[in-house]
């Protein structure tokens, strides 16, 4: 298992780049270089070993799968008010008709009707 800031040195050094084992990065550096992922040229340079990019990339698949299961997650809906569509089936058979509706209906129905429609699913 790696942590984010071991991830984080294995995909900058798969890029080409050799790392130091200052600051930040002293301790990922080090514990990649003790699991072999990593290997030290000289004093203070690091690159990856094959093993690392093998590490890395396991480790992309995986994140990447978990993010494919949480956007293809579907969550409950709610569900519009009871005898919600006869209601709207109701109020359109009146406007067709020409009878008379008080404004203060029609803001309660628009307003129920954009209730539905904002947490209704994409």
């Amino acid at each position: 298992m790696l942590t984010d800031d071991e991830f984080t040195v294995l995909c900058i050094a798969a890029h080409g780049q050799h790392m130091l084992a200052i600051g930040r990065w002293e301790e990922p550096v080090r514990a990649l270089t003790l699991r072999k992922l990593m290997r030290q040229v000289d004093q203070v340079n690091y690159v990856i070993t094959p093993e690392g990019r093998k590490a890395a990339d396991a480790r992309d698949q995986d994140d990447n799968q978990l993010l494919k299961q949480a956007l293809s997650r579907k969550l409950p809906q709610p569900a519009p008010p009871a005898n919600f569509k006869d209601k709207l089936d109701a109020f359109a058979d009146r406007i067709e008709s020409g009878e008379p509706f008080d404004r203060t209906e029609l803001v309660a129905l628009l307003r129920a009707i954009g209730q539905v429609l904002c947490t209704a699913s994409p």
